[in-house]
């Protein structure tokens, strides 16, 4: 993700725009494999030691699609897997990251730092 960023600010062709969602799949793919294991191993478990309601399915599916933190607060997530909060707001920060870094690469130093303070 950072490489990948980095490489799109200051490489030979920074100038050029970056599809919003082509450049979150982008940073998201590297992890979300470990990720989208790790929630299958948690439902798998879970479907061991109790029944599967309509509310496991409806976390487990947004948990896949990563918008279960956006919409409901940290420690209402799925089952046994901890941390998923954190990765969904990193997935909107990656999301509005390629508009921002046009924005602040486009601007002056006076609008930058108009911006910032």
């Amino acid at each position: 993700g950072f490489l990948h960023s980095y490489s799109k600010a200051s490489g030979p062709r920074a100038e050029e725009p970056e599809d919003w969602l082509y450049g979150m799949l982008r940073r998201v793919r590297p992890w979300y494999p470990l990720y989208l294991l790790c929630l299958i191993v948690c439902a798998l478990q879970n479907a061991s030691i109790t029944p599967i309601t309509p509310v496991d399915a409806v976390n487990f599916l947004s948990s896949v699609l990563l918008f279960n933190g956006v919409i409901w607060p940290d420690g209402y997530g799925f089952p046994y897997l901890l941390g998923t909060w954190w990765l969904c707001l990193y997935t909107v920060y990656l999301f509005l990251f390629t508009p921002l870094q046009i924005a602040i690469s486009s601007c002056t130093n006076s609008e930058l730092w108009t911006l910032f303070t």
